[in-house]
């Protein structure tokens, strides 16, 4: 399986975030600071940046019944895609996914020569 993203620099903390919200959902920074043991500032400045580079965005405001609503934020699926194949005897398939893991394409039963 590979993976393609545009070039933008990210450092292994965004990758801890970006981890977090493709395995657990739309999530609040108080809810990924806790779980991958950050700070709500320093988690604040990672989410942020990663909604300008496009991998992250907002998805609305958490019901809640006390103070402030808090921002739910999620992976953006359009931001990466995730390329998987399969080759039997003479014939080959291919998935591509989106960040989400949502299936976007598949081409089944595609034939092929094996010239090895």
């Amino acid at each position: 399986m590979f993976l393609f993203m545009p070039r933008q620099k990210t450092n292994p903390i965004q990758w801890r975030v970006i981890l977090y919200l493709i395995n657990n959902g739309n999530s609040t920074i108080t809810e990924v600071s806790h779980e991958i043991g950050l700070s709500i500032p320093t988690t604040t400045k990672l989410i942020n940046s990663l909604c300008e580079i496009g991998y992250v965005q907002e998805y609305g405001k958490l019901d809640s019944s006390e103070g402030r609503h808090p921002i739910l934020y999620g992976v953006n699926p359009d931001s990466a895609y995730f390329v998987g194949g399969d080759m039997i005897n003479n014939s080959l398939t291919i998935g591509i996914t989106d960040f989400r893991g949502s299936l976007v394409d598949m081409r089944s039963d595609t034939p092929y020569q094996n010239d090895n």
